[in-house]
């Protein structure tokens, strides 16, 4: 069972990619090779995070497993969906509406980062209070 949630993840990470790239691409920002490449890792940044920490955990209870499970697929789909409305959206114009291809993995990695400690407070919660 655990071999197919890294499947899929991985391939939600894979498909992130290329939707990052193709992005970037439209917007024209491989004038800038560097920039091009940092956004591109940026993007799938946090997913990658997400499924390290999963990784992390899998030696854990079964509950704590389950929490990062799901932290991870919220983090990876959510960084897809966006992803997929961004590639499909068509060229942005000169100015701020290239701020999605920074901006957005940014705000993403705090969305992380706020899921995993909600994640730990949840499981510590329910080691100290819940579980009897």
């Amino acid at each position: 069972m655990k071999e197919i949630r890294y499947i899929i993840l991985n391939s939600v990470i894979i498909s992130t990619l290329l939707l990052a790239t193709f992005n970037s691409y439209e917007q024209e920002l491989l004038k800038h090779i560097f920039f091009f490449i940092f956004t591109i890792i940026l993007s799938v940044f946090p997913s990658v995070l997400s499924i390290l920490l999963m990784y992390k955990m899998e030696r854990k209870k079964l509950f704590t497993r389950y929490i990062f499970t799901i932290i991870a697929y919220i983090t990876s789909f959510t960084g897809l969906f966006a992803y997929i409305y961004y590639a499909f959206n068509g060229k942005s114009f000169e100015g701020a509406s290239h701020m999605h291809v920074v901006v957005f993995p940014i705000m993403l990695t705090i969305f992380f980062i706020i899921l995993t400690l909600i994640g730990f407070l949840i499981i510590f919660i329910y080691n100290k209070f819940l579980k009897k």
